[in-house]
C-alpha cells in the first residue's frame, strides 16, 4: 500500500478510535494503552502493524454494530451487516485492518 493511503486510512481510523488524543497545537496525539502513553504524530499511526493499536476499534465497532468473525479452511471472513461490510482472505490482521476501512467509510456518510 502506498504511504500516501497508509496515512490517509491510519488518520480515518484514528478519528474513530476513542484511545487516541489530538494533542492540539502541537500536532502530536497520543494512544492510551493500559500502563502507559505513547506519543506520535498521524504519520506515525501504527494501526497497520499492530493488534495493540487495531483491536480497541473493531471491538467499539462490534459493541454498536453486529460483527461476525469467521474461519472456514484457512480464510477469514469479517461480515458487518448494517454496513454492507464483507471482507475475506487469509491473513486475519488484514481482513480486520480493511474491514475497519470499509465500515469507516460507510460510517463517516452517516455522521
Amino acid at each position: 500500500m502506498e504511504l500516501d493511503k497508509l496515512i490517509e486510512f491510519n488518520k480515518l481510523i484514528g478519528d474513530f478510535d476513542d484511545t487516541l488524543t489530538d494533542a492540539y497545537p502541537i500536532s502530536q496525539f497520543f494512544k492510551r494503552n493500559e500502563d502507559e502513553i505513547i506519543w506520535c504524530t498521524k504519520h506515525q499511526f501504527k494501526y497497520h502493524r499492530t493488534w495493540e493499536w487495531i483491536m480497541p476499534v473493531l471491538e467499539k465497532i462490534s459493541k454498536n454494530y453486529s460483527c461476525l468473525i469467521s474461519n472456514d479452511s484457512g480464510q477469514w471472513q469479517i461480515l458487518i451487516d448494517i454496513a454492507s461490510v464483507n471482507v475475506v482472505g487469509d491473513n486475519l490482521f488484514e481482513v480486520v485492518y480493511e474491514s475497519i476501512i470499509k465500515f469507516l467509510k460507510w460510517y463517516n456518510k452517516l455522521v
